[in-house]
């Protein structure tokens, strides 16, 4: 950080990349196809600071949480935000790879579930086609707040098999992973299903 810019230099900007504190800080300034999470999004327009991509001019604005920026806001079937526990790399493996392929566009949070889930219960309620698949421990917890206090369908699921029957019996919004135990290839299918 130099005067008041941040610069991250990362092909993912979560809030776990930013300052605790982001007071002091003008702009923060990514690379041109970096991806940002949709918390860091809010985060940055509730303190009113601009997103700039290297090569663009500042223009002022902070960003939106309906952002322009069409590398952060996937397009197919409203937005999809993967979440994870822990960083899990076989769930950044899936999706990137899911991405590179064009199967399924989503933004990744990894963040503990205490810290994340009023975040991202405020980012799904904004938006009926907003959808969130979540990898962790305690599937049953995060498919308990989701349908109980924010009122967003939900389902806990271990394997590939029962997320499918959850999408075609409740269409759930909320899709809440047992990890670990999964594999590369569970991951990356239960992505794609919620990415439509």
């Amino acid at each position: 950080m130099n005067a008041g810019r941040f610069h991250h230099r990362g092909r993912l900007l979560a809030s776990g990349h930013l300052p605790r504190r982001l007071t002091g800080i003008a702009q923060v300034v990514v690379p041109q196809g970096a991806l940002v999470s949709p918390l860091v999004l809010e985060m940055l327009a509730s303190a009113g600071i601009p997103l700039v991509r290297e090569g663009q001019e500042t223009g002022g604005q902070a960003p939106s949480n309906a952002s322009a920026d069409t590398a952060a806001a996937p397009q197919r079937n409203g937005h999809l935000l993967v979440a994870a526990e822990v960083p899990y790399e076989l769930v950044g493996r899936a999706t990137v790879e899911g991405a590179r392929s064009g199967k399924c566009p989503a933004l990744v949070e990894t963040k503990a579930w205490e810290q994340g889930s009023v975040g991202w219960g405020n980012w799904l309620s904004a938006d009926a086609g907003r959808r969130l698949v979540h990898f962790g421990p305690n599937p049953e917890l995060v498919a308990s707040v989701a349908m109980l206090r924010w009122a967003i369908p939900a389902a806990s699921v271990q394997s590939v098999a029962q997320a499918s029957r959850a999408l075609s019996a409740i269409g759930p919004r909320v899709l809440a992973v047992e990890m670990p135990g999964r594999t590369l290839f569970e991951a990356r299918h239960i992505i794609g299903l919620m990415a439509g």
